[in-house]
């Protein structure tokens, strides 16, 4: 690396640095599913709860995903019992992931330019600065993809076997979040390839290759299958109910999923202009294949991610496409390269030289714009509002039952009543809350049985409050016996639970 490059990469790491951690407190989350994984952390650590099956994101009770990404974070709680602690460890893999990135586009064979320009985009992007600065087993999966490919690259140059295993190790741990799974026959096919350039081992190789990544999946899936085992295989039961595209609405389906994705990495509302630039990046690619064939082993797999996803039939959200956010990452920079050293005529080599340009500072401006939205988040003062009314509600119930139910402005499914649990069963120092029968996340329903019931209406203007406290009434016929209010427009309303015993 000459000192040039090495002064360019510093400078993106130490940008990316400052970007993760500028206000930090102020973007720091303690919603449902960063609460979830510090309440089981701390049921694992302090009172040895056995977690068999993956995150609650397992499409429609399918058991897809191991309990990996919990026990990562049981294992940094044990060290680090401090949320924001915990959390810094994510901001550190996020900024290790730049020099990373640029490591990897280096031994795939790109071009310095092209591993300095990957490098920026991972710096300066948006969503993997969001990544960055919050807990949730989808802002793993980039930093996890590059170590695999990283290492997939060099077991093939240095001819090592054992990276090829490690490579094998970092992607198996990445299958924490459905995402991985897009590409994981793209990702065998890629050891396979490589492979092969050891001709006089090859059969050996595939073959123990295949042994050992069947025998570490099963490992990893050993605690789902004892579950599915124990509980007679719910898991079978819901695979029919998995949410199809149907075939009229496929491409309609994919284009969504992918202007989702795309906008996730370039937060520009002019889609003419954008199209117009990645059209030109497009046919500049068709030149790259021909220069550097490994440019197939990054595209393949993103072309399937999208082909696979367009047949999910829910809502677009871009973190579906966590793992395939450094292999585009590393296409996009590739083909504005390319651009930019066309050797064409004057007139065509001003066009590609205007789109790879425009491609950069699009993404460098729509990506900065919607940064400083993240920042001017009060995200220090929401957390204080939940501490202070998990403390109260301790004090309200002593150590009698209790069932908690939280409504907001946008889901009225009690999935946000885990932050309040998982900081009283903290405070208090003892499992307070019932889990479902998956044990990977707290019991949603309301339960009467109980001495105590507090209802939270979060976030709610004068009707919406109105409506929160009449259909509590109406669902369960109970009357308030007290209402308070606190700060960041959240009102609690107690009431007598049915227990007819107390203890």
């Amino acid at each position: 690396m000459s000192r040039k490059s090495l002064w360019l990469l510093t400078s993106l790491i130490l940008a990316g640095t400052f970007l993760r951690l500028f206000r930090f407190d102020q973007t720091f989350l303690l919603e449902s599913d960063q609460a979830m994984a510090f309440l089981l952390a701390n049921r694992i650590i302090n009172f040895g709860h056995i977690l068999l099956v993956g995150p609650n994101t397992s499409f429609y009770g399918v058991n897809l995903l191991p309990p990996v990404y919990y026990y990562i974070i049981t294992l940094i709680y044990f060290f680090w019992r401090n949320e924001i602690g915990v959390t810094l460890i994510f901001t550190l893999i996020g900024i290790a992931s730049i020099p990373l990135i640029y490591l990897l586009a280096k031994e795939m064979a790109f071009s310095t330019k092209t591993a300095l320009v990957a490098a920026f985009f991972y710096t300066f992007s948006f969503t993997l600065i969001k990544y960055s600065r919050n807990i949730w087993e989808p802002h793993l999966v980039p930093f996890f993809v590059i170590l695999s490919y990283l290492f997939a690259f060099r077991a093939a140059r240095f001819k090592k076997f054992k990276l090829f295993i490690l490579s094998s190790i970092f992607f198996l741990i990445s299958l924490m979040y459905v995402s991985s799974f897009l590409i994981l026959p793209a990702y065998l096919v890629m050891v396979f390839w490589l492979l092969k350039k050891d001709r006089i081992n090859l059969r050996s190789n595939v073959f123990k290759f295949s042994f050992i990544f069947t025998f570490l999946l099963f490992l990893i899936y050993l605690s789902n299958l004892i579950f599915e085992i124990n509980n007679k295989w719910p898991s079978i039961k819901y695979i029919t109910e998995f949410p199809v595209t149907k075939t009229s609405q496929y491409s309609t389906n994919l284009w969504n999923q992918f202007s989702a994705f795309i906008y996730s990495l370039f937060p520009w509302p002019n889609y003419l202009f954008l199209t117009i630039l990645f059209s030109s990046l497009i046919l500049s690619l068709v030149n790259i294949i021909q220069n550097n064939r490994k440019i197939i082993i990054l595209i393949l797999p993103v072309i399937f991610a999208m082909l696979l996803i367009g047949f999910y039939a829910k809502d677009a959200y871009p973190h579906r496409f966590a793992a395939i956010y450094p292999l585009f990452i590393l296409i996009l920079s590739s083909a504005s390269v390319n651009l930019i050293n066309s050797r064409s005529r004057l007139i065509f080599r001003f066009l590609y030289n205007f789109s790879a340009v425009g491609v950069l500072v699009i993404f460098f401006s729509s990506n900065l714009k919607i940064y400083n939205r993240l920042i001017q988040r009060q995200g220090s003062k929401t957390i204080k509002a939940t501490g202070e009314i998990a403390k109260f509600i301790l004090n309200e119930t002593g150590n009698d039952s209790f069932s908690l139910y939280v409504s907001t402005p946008f889901n009225q499914t009690n999935y946000n009543n885990v932050p309040y649990i998982y900081l009283m069963e903290k405070y208090s120092r003892k499992p307070l809350y019932p889990l479902h029968t998956y044990g990977n996340w707290v019991d949603s329903q309301i339960n009467i049985n109980t001495k105590w019931l507090f209802y939270i209406c979060e976030n709610l203007h004068d009707i919406q409050k109105a409506n929160c406290l009449n259909s509590i009434k109406l669902n369960e016929n109970l009357s308030v016996i007290s209402t308070f209010s606190f700060s960041l427009n959240k009102n609690i309303y107690k009431f007598k639970g049915s227990k007819l015993n107390y203890d």
